[in-house]
């Protein structure tokens, strides 16, 4: 086996390119997917995941899931903005699983946009597709519900400690995101 190296330089689209293909090549040597998850590299990234013998072709489609993740939970407006042009990527695909990251895409930016008045059920449906996504699943439940607000929570197995919540607005279905870091929420 050849030995893993680090990339030395500027990460462009072409560098992207290679590092898809090249199983021993790092962008960093550690969270290459923060670099790598960027609306800068879509055209390298979606070219990527198209190709059935990329080797990193699926863990390039869990790093796009995390980062248009965080942009639903995290971003402004222009979020939304991000999460369409890869929608754009998506509907060139002829991918099953692109097609199913385009389907995630367009329910978080509806709950992105608030959904009007929200109940349980609805709650859950919103934990499950903002919390979670194609390539990351745990537990979520509702763990507070106060006259205005649900709480949902999502929980990683086995010893729980990593936690994330979104508090929902029950009558717009606006809702924040918070991470528990060392007991306390951010």
């Amino acid at each position: 086996m050849d030995e893993e190296y680090i990339h030395q330089g500027t990460i462009t689209n072409e560098v992207i390119s290679k590092w898809a293909y090249d199983e021993n090549m790092l962008l960093l040597e550690q969270d290459e997917d923060l670099v790598a998850g960027d609306r800068e590299f879509f055209p390298a990234l979606f070219d990527a995941i198209e190709d059935p013998t990329c080797p990193k072709g699926d863990y390039i489609l869990s790093i796009l899931d995390f980062y248009l993740m965080f942009q639903i939970l995290k971003g402004g407006p222009e979020a939304i903005n991000v999460v369409e042009e890869a929608i754009s990527y998506c509907n060139k695909s002829t991918i099953h699983k692109v097609h199913k990251l385009k389907e995630l895409l367009e329910s978080r930016i509806r709950f992105k946009k608030g959904v009007g008045k929200v109940d349980k059920v609805i709650a859950l449906e919103m934990g499950q597709i903002l919390l979670n996504g194609i390539c990351r699943s745990a537990d979520i439940s509702v763990v507070n519900d106060t006259k205005n607000t649900w709480v949902v929570e999502l929980s990683v197995p086995p010893m729980h400690r990593h936690k994330e919540r979104i508090f929902i607005n029950k009558e717009t279905g606006n809702f924040e995101f918070k991470v528990s870091y060392s007991g306390g929420w951010l």
